[in-house]
């Protein structure tokens, strides 16, 4: 049965694909569309009359009162812009919703189809359970994208530029740190500046947004501002006043974000939120999976599908991703992603639910040069029975067949030392577990096939396959991301020192890093877990990039980089001999423990690898064998010498 129209066509005239109504309801159970331009409420009653009226001609009855009542609710009411049209749902009849949604996909593309409310919980859960995180949330903003945002928001009102102005709402935010700067002006300049705030922060513009309003500031101190009377008292009273504002203000800003600062992802990513605050129609997926600030705005939620009795059901827009190659969608049409949610339901057949994103940027580790491959992808599922989603990351292989057949290895050799590589890296980890670095859970490893389209021709077309691995998402801070505002506990201090340096030893033992002299630790990879209460409780190395690079090097050579930890803290913490002593300790002390497991359990240890190849080419075994001689003769108090003279301080 064809969707009948009632009312104007919804497209322009001259096919522009621009939508002309402003306003519509779809009966998706009559297969009714009504476009006329008057209000919902006489769209809907509008279909009421139209089946009295087909009831009349085929001689029956009336609806009844509560026939009419039921027709009335199943409108699902649309609301009409030129390029995109918004569902309202009712979100305690979202089986409804979702027939409208799929009614409409035969006038209208679905990329072009959003949900209004998709903060409100059961229509945010009834979408992510369809695998379609992706239709609610925004795209990515680039670390670059975020920081010129910011930059380019300054501006000022009467006097220096100490506000952000957002283009999106035409709010000006004042930030903590430049409330409290402004007491470094005169006296008349400290007035002009409150009263100017006062009176802004009363107003609302055109939008009906304040302003001027208190970036991450709470209603007390609104009103405290409005009630504080700036011109009548003296200039010792003002500053006062200013002073007890201050404070009112640090109150409701949580220490981490006190400080303006780009570089504090956390700080950075708030911000922007307030420049571009989102429509009601998004929401911020990697906020309500509670990842870390890093993965805000940077993960490219991916169409996946729904789990229908254990099968996965496709996104039907691959369909038209396929048919009609959408080259300004071309980011959505991720054939590896949709390849990697086959083996997550066939790995896992009682899900609930599964969605995919893609990390748009290389997250935390700036510092080093980027080899082979790096793409990372989130994995949100919820198996039935759970109360809490799993947050799963996966990460394709650094060296793979298709960066090998791209620097021009041939088919069959490309394959094999891609093989080998992914041996090598488990065999990797397994060592550094073996010297007791902690790496959380387990990692599982995967494989897609895809078409090869790389550079060398020989192999363009053929099959190849894709190696990755996958493992549970850390919840934690990385260490070199730790806020200031977190070491002015001595508490915390302490236990971050002991921790940091006890993770020290195994790094410097498996000897971590890249070229000749450079070191992997403290740099993105540790990951310091807080309990309840907010303080370190302990360490988790996410992956163990680099690892056993460095197995030739004296460790009394390498010993030198492991001073940075302390030397890069030194400007804001209270106490950096303390600290510099808690670490080092804590890190020899380490160090001697492992040493001693090895002397006691030497022939487990000699023998852990010896069914692998023995190269002193650099085989994993050689390299083994290589570091277990290194650890046993190396002196710990020389290490501890060659360190503390590197403290800078």
């Amino acid at each position: 049965m064809d969707l009948i129209m009632l009312g104007p066509a919804l497209y322009g005239q001259g096919g522009t694909g621009v939508f002309t109504p402003r306003v519509a309801t779809i009966f998706p159970r009559q297969r009714v569309l009504i476009t006329h331009n008057v209000p919902h409420y006489q769209q809907h009653k509008a279909m009421l009359d139209l089946v009295d009226q087909q009831r009349t001609e085929q001689g029956l009855p009336l609806m009844t009162s509560e026939e009419r009542d039921e027709l009335f609710a199943q409108g699902v009411d649309l609301i009409v812009h030129p390029e995109t049209i918004y569902i309202r749902p009712d979100s305690d009849h979202m089986d409804l919703v979702f027939e409208a949604d799929e009614m409409l996909q035969q006038l209208v593309s679905k990329l072009r189809i959003r949900f209004m409310l998709a903060g409100n919980e059961q229509v945010y859960r009834a979408l992510k359970g369809r695998g379609e995180s992706w239709r609610i949330t925004p795209g990515t903003i680039s670390t670059e994208e975020m920081g010129q945002l910011i930059k380019n928001s300054r501006m000022a009102l009467g006097g220096r530029q100490i506000y952000h102005h957002s283009p999106s709402t035409g709010t000006r935010m004042l930030t903590l740190q430049a409330f409290r700067e402004l007491g470094g002006s005169s006296d008349e300049k400290l007035r002009q500046y409150l009263l100017e705030i006062q009176e802004y922060a009363s107003k609302t513009n055109r939008s009906y947004h304040p302003e001027v309003d208190f970036f991450l500031g709470s209603w007390p101190l609104h009103e405290a501002v409005q009630k504080a009377d700036f011109v009548k008292v003296d200039a010792a009273e003002l500053r006062r006043l200013h002073s007890e504002l201050s404070e009112l203000f640090a109150d409701s800003v949580k220490p981490s974000l006190r400080i303006d600062d780009t570089g504090n992802e956390e700080w950075r990513w708030r911000m922007c939120q307030a420049l571009r605050p989102l429509k009601d129609d998004m929401i911020i997926e990697e906020d309500k999976l509670g990842l870390a600030s890093e993965f805000q705005r940077h993960v490219e939620w991916l169409p996946g599908g729904r789990i229908e009795d254990g099968l996965l059901v496709f996104d039907p827009i691959y369909k038209v991703f396929e048919a009609q190659r959408i080259n300004e969608e071309l980011r959505l049409q991720d054939q590896r992603a949709r390849m990697i949610l086959c083996n997550v339901v066939r790995d896992h057949p009682d899900l609930e639910h599964v969605n995919i994103g893609r990390v748009a940027e290389p997250l935390g580790r700036g510092k080093r040069k980027p080899l082979g491959r790096r793409e990372v992808y989130v994995l949100d599922m919820k198996q039935r029975g759970d109360t809490e989603d799993t947050v799963k990351i996966i990460y394709i292989q650094k060296w793979d067949v298709r960066w090998r057949l791209d620097q021009g290895a041939p088919m069959e050799q490309a394959m094999i030392d891609t093989e080998e590589y992914t041996e090598y890296t488990l065999d990797r980890r397994l060592g550094c577990h073996r010297l007791g670095m902690n790496l959380g859970g387990p990692i599982t490893v995967g494989k897609v096939s895809e078409i090869y389209q790389g550079g060398a021709h020989n192999a363009r077309h053929r099959r190849i396959w894709t190696t990755y691995f996958e493992r549970d998402y850390v919840r934690g801070i990385a260490s070199d991301k730790v806020p200031r505002s977190r070491f002015e506990s001595s508490a915390y201090t302490r236990s971050f020192a002991v921790l940091l340096g006890r993770a020290a030893a195994t790094n410097l033992i498996v000897g971590r890093g890249g070229s000749p002299n450079e070191v992997f630790f403290d740099d993105g990879d540790e990951m310091i877990i807080e309990n309840a209460e907010g303080s370190p409780e302990g360490l988790v190395v996410t992956h163990h990039t680099g690892s056993f690079w460095h197995y030739r090097v004296p460790l009394s050579q390498l010993a030198r980089a492991y001073a940075n930890p302390v030397n890069q803290r030194t400007e804001f913490l209270a106490n950096t001999d303390e600290f510099a002593k808690l670490y080092l300790t804590a890190m020899i002390d380490r160090f001697v423990e492992i040493q001693q497991d090895y002397r006691v359990r030497r022939a487990a240890f000699d023998r852990l690898f010896h069914f692998r190849e023995f190269n002193p080419a650099g085989s994993f075994a050689y390299r083994w064998e290589s570091v277990l001689k290194r650890l046993d003769q190396t002196d710990p108090q020389q290490l501890q010498q060659i360190i503390q003279d590197h403290f800078q301080y």
